[in-house]
């Protein structure tokens, strides 16, 4: 689990996170604290700008989405 803890940790957008397993489960349970203010960003950038047509919106996910790394 520490592995997982550890892979997950290094993406940008989490702060903290704790992973629980046993051996009797064939499924992990995590809990993932994110960076607030990142997400606060992200959610800015894509929220629906009714003014503004949809091919300009589509062009600004497809920018944030290579400026973030995904």
């Amino acid at each position: 689990m520490e592995k997982v803890e550890a892979v997950l940790k290094k993406n940008s957008y989490v702060e903290q996170i704790w992973v629980y397993g046993n051996s009797y489960e064939s499924q992990l349970v995590a809990v993932v604290v994110p960076i607030e203010v990142r997400l606060w960003k992200v959610r800015i950038i894509f929220t629906p700008q009714p003014d503004i047509p949809d091919h300009t919106n589509e062009r600004k996910v497809t920018q944030t989405w290579q400026l973030i790394g995904v």
